[in-house]
């Protein structure tokens, strides 16, 4: 019994000592170590600051009871706190909006609010007449929800959304209660004074459906613009359908190759046409002018002293113009033109074939006004047949009126032309003067050659053969070119040396060298002791003088 005494002695102080060292080793608030129940201790702060915990900056402490002193935070504020802090990007906070209202945000009417981040809350906000149904709106423009006049007890109609975004049902009715009201069309036979022509149609008798709309099935009978179909006497087209006119040259229009199309009216569209008359100057057309407008031409500019232009058929009438000045004459077949001062030509007689220069084949008993290339004036003048060409002051020449052989030197593909065309000019060459025959025109260059074009028949191109030309080609064989002239199909040319060369048709001698044999190229003609200055060529004949003194032909 001692012995088991002993030993519970010993297992007691055991237990005690085991107590006590516990006891010492246990948790410790201020040591340092985050212990259970702890939020901190000391310096350890479990990874949180104060912005972890909600606030806008600060320093988190820990107090002696091992929990978060915010006192250093909460000088710095945290969303939520009912204080706005706008420099840290609050825009709200709980009930405190600030000044802020649905109006100072862009909306209209509305109650705003702040969210939990103290972000501003619109969604309570609204605008009337954006298109959508928003807070307390009925409708809002063309919206209407799932709202009608049905819904609201009528029989149809349109919903009206007024200004205030609440519904207005002015327009809905009801259909069959002998009324017309709102927005019916019609009610039993009350049309209300409104007919087929009203509602575009040509003719027929309208009738009401028990929908209150309207019915135009008899109507429809008659046609309308629009249909597709044109209806005979009223319409010139309708939508694609034109008629089979389908250019402005269809209808009679300068052929500038713009369409037509057919207006909302179902008449032609022609304002893509070009006519005289139109008060546009279409100089592409030979129009010299038109109705009022004259451009910048005047009777003084047309070598006339004074007077009053005017236009005519879209080209100029001089009538009122007065004293006009001539610098040169050239006589055609049964035509003439007149060189003015102010480098502008005049033309009168036969027309036929466009050698009035006007745009328009027709004869005239009194002068009309050649149509002149823009910007270009005349320094020299010759008439043919059935030709005119002259010399602008830049040197070019220019021909008008027949050239079925050749004779406008304009190339292959222009055989006649009204108004006046440039020459293809050689390369590096200009002309200074030009002579019109029958069917050949030739011309001197600025280096005193001679180039000819046109008909060869006779070998009146000077070329060695009987092949004409739409091109001018040079005369070889002569140079210091002094005078020349071109006759019916003869062609002859005194030089500076005082030295007289003919060629072509000699079936009556006009070459002048004694045979009746043409020549294709230049031929020396012997003229005796005369000194051939001047030289001038007929239909069959030829003549050449000396400088003041005498005069010698033959043929």
């Amino acid at each position: 019994m001692k012995k088991i005494g002993l030993y519970q002695i010993v297992f007691s102080a055991l237990l005690v000592m085991a107590c006590d060292r516990e006891t010492s080793s246990g948790d410790t608030c201020g040591d340092g170590v985050l212990d259970l129940g702890e939020q901190c201790d000391s310096a350890e702060l479990n990874m949180e600051t104060c912005q972890t915990l909600g606030y806008h900056g600060g320093q988190l402490l820990c107090d002696s009871e091992c929990s978060y002193d915010t006192s250093l935070c909460e000088a710095t504020g945290q969303c939520g706190d009912g204080i706005i802090q706008a420099d840290q990007g609050e825009e709200c906070d709980g009930i405190d909006v600030g000044s802020r209202t649905c109006a100072s945000q862009g909306f209209e009417e509305g109650i705003i609010a702040c969210h939990s981040d103290c972000r501003l809350d619109t969604s309570g906000c609204y605008t009337c007449g954006n298109d959508v149904i928003e807070a307390d709106e009925e409708c809002d423009g063309e919206s209407f929800g799932d709202e009608n006049c049905e819904l609201h007890g009528f029989s149809g109609g349109t919903l009206t959304c007024l200004s205030d975004c609440t519904i207005s049902n002015e327009s809905c009715h009801v259909c069959g209660n002998g009324t017309l009201e709102g927005s019916e069309e019609c009610e039993g036979s009350d049309l209300g004074g409104t007919t087929c022509l009203d509602l575009g149609y040509y003719g027929g008798a309208l009738s009401c459906t028990e929908n209150c709309e309207f019915d135009a099935g008899d109507c429809e009978n008659f046609g309308y613009c629009g249909d597709g179909t044109i209806e005979a006497g009223i319409e010139e087209c309708d939508g694609t359908e034109m008629n089979g006119h389908w250019s402005c040259t269809d209808l009679g229009y300068y052929p500038n190759g713009n369409s037509l199309s057919c207006s909302g009216e179902c008449t032609y569209d022609t304002s893509a046409c070009a006519f005289c008359g139109d008060s546009v100057i279409q100089s592409d057309f030979s129009e010299t002018c038109d109705g009022s407008n004259l451009g910048l031409t005047t009777c003084s500019s047309l070598s006339f002293s004074g007077g009053t232009l005017s236009c005519n058929s879209c080209s100029f009438d001089f009538a009122a113009c007065i004293g006009v000045t001539w610098q040169k004459v050239a006589c055609g077949g049964d035509f003439t033109c007149a060189l003015g001062t102010s480098g502008n030509v005049f033309c009168w007689g036969e027309g036929t074939a466009g050698q009035l220069g006007d745009g328009r084949l027709h004869d005239s008993l009194t002068p009309v006004a050649v149509f002149m290339p823009p910007g270009r004036v005349f320094t020299d003048i010759e008439a043919g047949t059935a030709t005119v060409c002259a010399i602008d002051d830049l040197n070019h020449a220019w021909c008008w009126g027949r050239g079925l052989s050749g004779e406008l030197g304009a190339g292959s593909g222009v055989l006649s032309s009204g108004i006046p065309v440039p020459v293809n000019m050689p390369v590096g060459r200009t002309f200074y003067s030009v002579s019109v025959g029958g069917s050949t025109v030739c011309a001197r260059d600025n280096q005193s050659e001679l180039w000819c074009w046109g008909s060869n028949a006779y070998g009146q191109l000077g070329t060695g053969n009987f092949i004409g030309s739409f091109t001018p080609q040079k005369v070889d064989g002569i140079t210091g070119v002094y005078q020349f002239s071109t006759g019916i199909s003869q062609v002859c040319v005194t030089t500076n040396a005082r030295e007289l060369y003919c060629w072509g048709n000699n079936a009556y001698g006009q070459i002048g060298d004694g045979t009746t044999v043409s020549a294709t190229t230049p031929v020396l003609i012997s003229t005796g002791t005369m000194e051939p200055w001047y030289i001038a060529t007929g239909q069959a004949f030829t003549c050449s003088a000396e400088h003041y003194t005498s005069m010698m032909c033959w043929g």
